[in-house]
């Protein structure tokens, strides 16, 4: 099995990691769409390439992910992104370019996972609740009017806790993709993703074989030298992963049109 693979399998569980139930269970506004994060039927059925991509968006810098509700399926840049701050040494030797190599990788691979769980959790399962309650609920995304960017983060900011990701550093990778952190409960696993890098008891557990998701297979294949992270005083690496880029065939959906979609409303029996 590969690490495609591997990173499908994760997000299913990590949608079902105590932090996230917890997290479902407290917003009434993903109240639907916990009904079906929660199974893992569904979750097998809709985390495949039928509904989820991952396409090179070429000439679109600073575009991420993008669900079309119509047609039920969400794409994801394929195109690996760079995190800024880090840099080689000028007499830079091949262990060094390699280790380079493997982190810009995992930043990558980490800016990747934040997008599928938003196009995912939020607005993929949005549009098959619209489909499959016969439009009676809304395809409308959990969001507040106040967000930046119409509101299309709320999710990430409730996962975080304070503000959405806009950018990924090093340590919000860990703890997203360590599959440990994810299983205590939400302000445990808040209170980590918002700390810094802890290099030596990051070098522990992983001797110890305390690391586990997707971050331990990730590792089995590209390991890391960790310790390139103690001596970043001034500069910290991190990811873009939130600017807005509206690309994107879509359509107008707040009118009723001629085959019966549109804004729908909920109605009460």
């Amino acid at each position: 099995m590969g690490l495609y693979d591997e990173f499908i399998n994760y997000i299913k569980y990590f949608l079902k990691s105590n932090a996230i139930s917890e997290l479902l269970s407290r917003e009434d506004g993903l109240k639907h769409n916990r009904i079906f994060l929660e199974k893992e039927h569904f979750l097998d059925e809709m985390l495949n390439e039928k509904y989820l991509r991952f396409l090179p968006f070429y000439g679109s810098k600073g575009f991420y992910g993008y669900t079309n509700k119509d047609i039920m399926v969400s794409f994801i840049n394929s195109i690996p992104g760079i995190p800024d701050d880090l840099s080689l040494s000028k007499d830079a030797k091949e262990q060094e370019i390699k280790n380079i190599y493997h982190i810009c990788l995992l930043f990558s691979i980490g800016e990747k996972f934040v997008t599928s769980l938003h196009e995912f959790a939020i607005h993929l399962v949005s549009s098959y609740i619209y489909f499959v309650s016969s439009k009676k609920i809304s395809s409308n995304s959990y969001k507040e009017e106040c967000d930046e960017d119409d509101g299309g983060y709320l999710f990430e900011r409730k996962i975080k806790g304070s503000q959405r990701f806009k950018f990924l550093t090093i340590n919000n990778i860990i703890v997203l993709l360590d599959g440990v952190s994810c299983q205590k409960s939400l302000s445990e696993f808040r209170n980590k993703l918002n700390s810094n890098i802890d290099v030596k008891d990051l070098k522990e557990r992983i001797a110890k074989g305390e690391i586990g998701g997707f971050l331990k297979d990730f590792l089995d294949i590209f390991p890391i030298e960790f310790d390139i992270f103690k001596n970043l005083k001034k500069k910290n690496p991190q990811i873009s992963c939130g600017k807005y880029a509206g690309i994107g065939i879509s359509m107008d959906r707040r009118k009723p049109d001629k085959y019966g979609g549109g804004e729908a409303k909920l109605y009460k029996k």
